[in-house]
């Protein structure tokens, strides 16, 4: 039963294990990129908040991220991660939760530095919805589009899993 929340809690709706599947499409609208996401919150045992992220796209590329979340007030979370600059304020809502950041990014052998815009909207107590647009020096470069299940909604489809491309099977990511 979907329920009205007073602030969505990031970490209460990360806490255990969270798949994700996504797709980036560039300022065109053309999709150029798919991924899943695996990943776990716990509680370290300095009571800080941890989100492990492993992500794996379909060109084979891998990446981890890990974010120490603590709460900064009410509706606020503070946010901080090796590849992201400085503390990311994360401003709660009924409806989810929305942030924005810099963000280093590996781009044909070498490194480009983008500002996230994210927004993640809450749809029941096990999935939400996320929108980044990703912008450099304030232009757009594209947008990312996510959903995130938690454990107890299913498991999402590996890449590579037998027959996860079978609906692309005449089409291609570019």
């Amino acid at each position: 039963m979907l329920q009205r929340r007073n602030v969505f809690d990031i970490t209460e709706f990360f806490d255990g294990p969270v798949s994700a599947t996504g797709i980036f499409e560039d300022r065109s609208g053309a999709v150029t990129r798919r991924f899943i996401v695996r990943m776990n919150g716990a509680y370290d045992a300095d009571g800080a908040f941890v989100l492990s992220e492993n992500f794996a796209y379909d060109d084979g590329e891998t990446q981890t991220r890990s974010w120490n979340i603590k709460k900064g007030g009410r509706d606020r979370f503070l946010g901080t991660a090796p590849d992201i600059f400085g503390t990311v304020e994360m401003i709660a809502t009924p409806s989810g939760v929305r942030m924005e950041y810099l963000h280093e990014i590996k781009v044909g052998g070498r490194v480009v530095v983008l500002r996230f815009h994210d927004q993640i909207h809450a749809i029941d107590e096990c999935t939400a919805f996320g929108r980044t647009r990703v912008t450099k020096l304030g232009v757009t470069v594209g947008q990312v589009s996510i959903f995130f299940m938690r454990k107890s909604q299913g498991d999402v489809p590996r890449l590579d899993a037998p027959g996860a491309d079978e609906p692309q099977a005449e089409t291609s990511v570019a």
